[in-house]
């Protein structure tokens, strides 16, 4: 993931890049979907909470990886208000 993975780390908090790359990379030997709640940065540097959903398929050398994000951050913060 050369690209894609150096634009995903800038968006990351440093305490949980090896969690989410080892996510994917364990998705990646299985060719199976991965899901899974992490922070990441805003433009100001500021956390988000983002589910993480998708699927990775490895042909050959060919790497493709799929899914979506959704920002959990409004409902993280009305749960932590209970």
């Amino acid at each position: 993931f050369p690209k894609s993975a150096k634009f995903i780390r800038g968006l990351l908090f440093e305490s949980d890049v090896e969690n989410i790359f080892a996510d994917i990379q364990n998705s990646l030997d299985r060719q199976s979907t991965f899901e899974y709640i992490r922070r990441f940065k805003t433009k100001q540097g500021g956390p988000v909470w983002i589910l993480v959903h998708g699927v990775s398929i490895r042909n050959g050398d060919t790497v493709s990886i799929t899914g979506s994000f959704t920002d959990l951050t409004k409902m993280r913060d009305n749960e932590e208000l209970r």
